[in-house]
């Protein structure tokens, strides 16, 4: 017969997000501010956010992310993979919440040349001098990394 434990059958492992909104709609602010990344950004630039849950981000600005639609990810993802994804959300939420020399660090190493933020998702926040707020309104915080400070911190 069909063993159970051969199919994980009602077996449930999901990540820990630390966001817990999938978004199911976008603002015209948020379509805004991903055009203008859009027409900003080389398409190889790398962009970390704090919609970790949700594909918009990659999907409005086709620029690859950092860590996006963790769900997809985690779940349809190797299992070597999913320490990483959990890592990287961990990565960027300890960057938004507490920006400084050592929280920029993994998204340095990453890459990371823009950083999107949801104001809702967080409190407001001082990204100088590690980032450069360049859109902003009621839905988006668009930052760019100050990437000197990467390569300060990478010697």
């Amino acid at each position: 017969g069909i063993r159970n434990e051969w199919f994980n059958v009602g077996h449930e492992d999901r990540a820990k997000t630390l966001d817990t909104v999938i978004e199911t709609a976008w603002s015209g602010d948020q379509l805004k501010a991903a055009t203008w990344l859009r027409e900003i950004a080389s398409p190889t630039d790398l962009i970390a956010t704090n919609l970790t849950l949700s594909p918009f981000v990659a999907a409005t600005t086709h620029l690859p992310t950092y860590v996006s639609a963790i769900q997809y990810q985690f779940d349809y993802g190797t299992g070597a993979m999913r320490p990483e994804v959990v890592t990287r959300e961990s990565s960027i939420w300890a960057f938004i919440s507490n920006p400084n020399s050592q929280t920029l660090q993994p998204l340095c190493g990453a890459g990371v040349r823009w950083i999107w933020v949801d104001p809702t998702r967080t409190e407001s926040i001082d990204v100088s001098p590690f980032a450069e707020p360049v859109v902003k309104n009621r839905a988006v915080s668009l930052l760019k990394v100050n990437t000197r400070l990467c390569d300060l911190n990478s010697e």
